[in-house]
């Protein structure tokens, strides 16, 4: 059995090894986190389509008081940007290349004014604003008076780019705001945003970019979701390091100083990392991939392994009788396997609620718990005791008679009256928090400079979606383009600053094969007149009616568009700057508005409800559980400390005015774990020296673990920690309480 288990570990470790080196294992995006069908048809197709649109872009500013310098760092920019192979580079030739692939549709690419124009008689307007800008300063060259005589092309192309105060210059936009030049350099990733490739090439991109402020000393700013991805992956390595390096060399340190010797340090890593390979081993074949915060919250889940390890070596050398060591195994067996079928129990719920991550973190628990003991029980007792126990078992005597000398029962009734009083008033001022943005902590540095080219575009960042789905993609376009003739009235009363939208661009043939006919009109009321006011050898004439399809020169419409598996057509229409509540009413029967931020939101607030009913469907199913192997006598005492601890765990929070957060609940589960292991062992050998020496080494590294993950930049992972801090530590507490008079061997 033993030979089999290490085959199993060392096949897992081929596996897992294999998977993540191909790069296809780990999930990171945060909307891989909620179910593929969600409330709405519209909310799906946005978390499916929305995160992605803007995933690839980058832009990159330089400025500077001087024109030249900046001209100079965005050569040298371009220059060393060549090496950098998963980013790329737009350049002027590509936004040329658009142009003229629009061009050659110029006659049925018309704005909403000049129809207007057209239609209602007055043409003679926009010849006169011809006859205007020829002879201005700027004037026109031959070409484009010949190409787009009355200029609605150009209209068309300003409306659309928005950059009436940007200029072409050597290749770049270049822009003049606030006495500094400006100039925006656009990139794209060809990779994901969030994958290891493109946070290497960003990282290589950041420090090209400080050595451009540093040689040329000028001002760089930055946007895009790479550059957030790559902070936050820099953020938690830094983290990790300092957090769980941290506490990781505490536990070392106690435990080397504990047993004076390394081999008990290696045994529980042993079972630790069986654990970790066997859960997340489960998952990926489960499921095909893991996201992180699956990976990170279910090796938390698993972290009460510890508490296996630490009973076996506690008992193994604090005992004198060889006998006694020899049946280590047998003698706690039943703890630990009563201990490990109460917190299967408890995790095995979260596979219930309707969420991936939460599925993922329960069968990557459940599996790693079994992972730990497997090894514990198989592999432990190939390892012989420590010749020189005499520091361990002095140490566990003492924390005996101090805990029966200081844990006394009595205690026990102040500091129930005291946690009901503290719930009591958490549950009068308590709120809760289930805002999606608390899952990121994002660089105050890179929001400032977001911020700022969202100034200097004159454009603002939004959340605000309206997806319309038809029959047919030219269904889709109609319906879209009368929402827009909507939200137009919207940005003229100021509730809107702008939108995006594919049929800004490419509109429905029935708008286009309209345009194409009013400016046939115009073709017939203006042309003769401009030609001889002008001057012009010809008179301007029409092209033949062409209905326009995707352009290669133009991803942002296939990113907008698409089709269901149902075999509609959808888009996306993206707003910006939108003040105060959206009116609904202004939408057609198949078009649903959506703030992904906020209904994600509500799907937190949904699942934090479902997972606080499946806690207590846990907690119910556990105390059935054990009632059936120690009987009802036993079951109150063994359940008071978990109880009391999720109690002060999910209330000492809330008195402080922190909101609940779903993290919060997830950490309740751990902390009923934990707990419930607490009780079990002292109940079943609560006056052995050996269980209080677990409990206790047990108890200060999970508080190590746990608890400085409360120092976390990041809100969700930081409540997670303070969460489950507190509980163990009431656990730690309020246990020895119960039990630290229990006969052995119930």
């Amino acid at each position: 059995m033993r030979r089999a288990w290490i085959a199993v570990l060392f096949t897992l470790l081929i596996y897992s090894g294999a998977r993540f080196f191909n790069g296809n294992a780990m999930q990171t995006s945060l909307f891989a986190m909620f179910p593929s069908q969600t409330q709405t048809v519209a909310l799906d197709i946005a978390l499916q389509h929305a995160s992605s649109i803007f995933e690839h872009d980058l832009v990159v500013v330089i400025e500077s008081e001087q024109k030249q310098r900046a001209l100079s760092a965005a050569q040298l920019f371009v220059e060393l940007e060549g090496t950098l192979e998963g980013i790329r580079l737009i350049d002027a030739q590509q936004h040329i290349e658009l142009f003229k692939q629009l061009s050659s549709y110029r006659q049925q690419l018309l704005i909403q004014q000049d129809v207007d124009l057209i239609n209602s008689g007055n043409s003679s307007e926009l010849t006169l604003q011809t006859l205007k800008r020829l002879y201005s300063p700027a004037g026109m060259v031959g070409s484009s008076l010949e190409l787009d005589p009355w200029l609605t092309f150009e209209r068309f192309l300003l409306q659309r780019i928005n950059d009436q105060n940007f200029n072409y210059q050597n290749g770049y936009l270049l822009g003049n705001q606030d006495g500094k030049t400006q100039v925006f350099i656009q990139l794209e990733l060809l990779n994901s945003a969030y994958s290891s490739d493109s946070i290497d090439d960003i990282s290589v991109l950041e420090s090209v970019l400080a050595e451009l402020e540093q040689k040329f000393d000028v001002d760089v700013y930055r946007a895009g979701a790479g550059f957030h991805s790559t902070s936050a992956m820099q953020l938690a390595t830094t983290e990790i390091s300092v957090i769980g390096g941290g506490a990781l060399l505490m536990i070392i340190v106690i435990v080397l100083w504990l047993f004076a010797h390394p081999k008990p340090l290696f045994m529980t890593t042993l079972s630790i990392f069986s654990g970790v390979l066997l859960g997340l081993s489960v998952t990926l074949l489960w499921f095909g991939e893991i996201h992180v915060m699956s990976l990170v919250m279910g090796s938390s889940l698993i972290g009460l392994s510890f508490d296996y390890a630490f009973h076996y070596l506690s008992y193994q050398n604090s005992v004198v009788s060889p006998v006694e060591r020899a049946t280590v195994g047998q003698k706690l067996r039943p703890a630990l396997l009563l201990g490990m079928f109460s917190s299967v129990i408890a995790y095995s719920c979260l596979f219930f609620a309707n969420l991936p991550v939460l599925n993922q973190m329960a069968v990557f628990s459940v599996f790693g718990l079994f992972g730990a003991l497997a090894t514990v029980l198989l592999i432990y007792p190939q390892f012989s005791p420590l010749n020189d126990q005499t520091r361990t078992i002095r140490l566990a005597n003492n924390l005996s008679q101090f805990a029966v000398q200081v844990f006394k029962p009595k205690l026990l009734f102040v500091v129930v009256t005291g946690y009901l009083l503290l719930a009591a008033f958490a549950v009068m001022v308590g709120h809760t928090n289930d805002d999606v943005r608390i899952l990121q902590s994002p660089d105050a540095r890179l929001v400032a400079e977001e911020a700022y080219i969202q100034h200097l575009l004159n454009r603002q960042s939004g959340s605000d979606w309206v997806i319309t789905i038809g029959k047919n993609a030219e269904q889709v376009a109609q319906h879209e383009e009368l929402l827009i003739a909507q939200l137009d009235n919207l940005i003229i009363q100021h509730k809107l600053t702008a939108y995006t939208a594919a049929t800004q661009w490419i509109p429905s043939q029935e708008r286009q094969l309209a345009n194409w006919h009013s400016y046939q009109a115009l073709l017939a009321q203006q042309a003769e007149l401009l030609a001889l006011k002008v001057g012009m050898s010809s008179v301007p004439s029409g092209v033949p009616y062409d209905p326009m399809g995707q352009l290669e020169a133009l991803p942002l419409v296939s990113k907008l568009t698409g089709q269901l598996d149902d075999g509609r057509y959808f888009s996306l229409l993206l707003l910006q700057g939108l003040t105060g509540e959206f009116d609904e009413g202004l939408l057609l029967q198949d078009q649903y508005y959506l703030n992904y931020v906020n209904d994600i939101g509500l799907m937190l607030g949904e699942y934090r409800r479902n997972v606080t009913q499946l806690l207590a469907i846990a907690i119910v199913s556990v105390m059935f559980a054990m009632s059936i192997y120690f009987g009802f006598k036993n079951l109150l005492r063994l359940m008071i400390s978990p109880l009391l601890a999720v109690m002060i765990a999910a209330a000492l929070p809330a008195a402080f005015g922190l909101p609940l957060t779903l993290f919060n609940v997830l950490g309740l589960f751990l902390i009923f774990g934990i707990g419930i292991d607490y009780s079990i062992f002292l109940l079943c050998h609560g006056r052995s020296a050996h269980t209080i020496l677990a409990v206790f080494i047990a108890g200060l590294s999970s508080l190590l673990s746990f608890g400085l993950m409360a120092l976390s930049s990041n809100y969700a992972i930081s409540s997670f920690g303070l969460t489950v801090g507190l509980g163990i530590l009431s656990s730690w507490l309020v246990a020895p309480l119960v039990f630290v008079k229990e006969k052995d061997d119930v």
